[in-house]
């Protein structure tokens, strides 16, 4: 009997170390299933946050991008703009001059249309005291001679008196 009972106890003994065995090796199992399922997570989150990372990174740098091309675009703006603005200025100077430079030219010609005039006129005016000095002269001869041709008369007529 004792024997027996030694034997059964063995046999129990054997099972629940079996059991536990089994039980420790499921236990195992199963850590190692939720091991595996918490680094799959793990990489799982690791590859959202990397993905989330490069998205941001892309999104940065295509705003960037835009700016860049924004200000690029306004830079060229402003410069087309000078340009005509200068373009512009350089057109009425131009203009100005071509002005001033009639303007100019009308006074000259102006000028000189009145100093032709006032030679004309002074010519006219030296002409008529020349014609005037000449007319006295021829007056004034006549006189004389009229006055001699009297003298002689008297002179004939007191000659024949005589």
């Amino acid at each position: 009997e004792e024997a027996e009972r030694l034997r059964v106890e063995e046999e129990e003994l054997a099972r629940k170390q079996q059991e536990e065995a089994e039980m420790e090796a499921e236990r195992k199992r199963l850590e190692e299933e939720e091991l595996a399922r918490k680094q799959r997570e793990e990489e799982a989150e690791r590859l959202r946050l990397e993905e989330e990372e490069l998205a941001r990174k892309q999104q940065e740098e295509a705003e960037m991008e835009a700016e860049r091309k924004r200000l690029e675009e306004e830079e060229l703006a402003r410069k087309q703009q000078e340009e005509e603005e200068a373009e512009r200025l350089r057109v009425e100077e131009e203009e100005l001059a071509r002005k001033q430079q009639e303007e100019a030219e009308m006074e000259a010609e102006r000028k000189r249309l009145e100093e032709e005039e006032l030679a004309r006129k002074q010519q006219e005016e030296e002409e008529t005291e020349r014609l005037r000095l000449e007319e006295e002269e021829l007056a004034r001869k006549q006189q004389e001679e009229a006055e001699m041709e009297a003298e002689r008369k008297r002179l004939e007529e007191e000659e024949l008196a005589r």
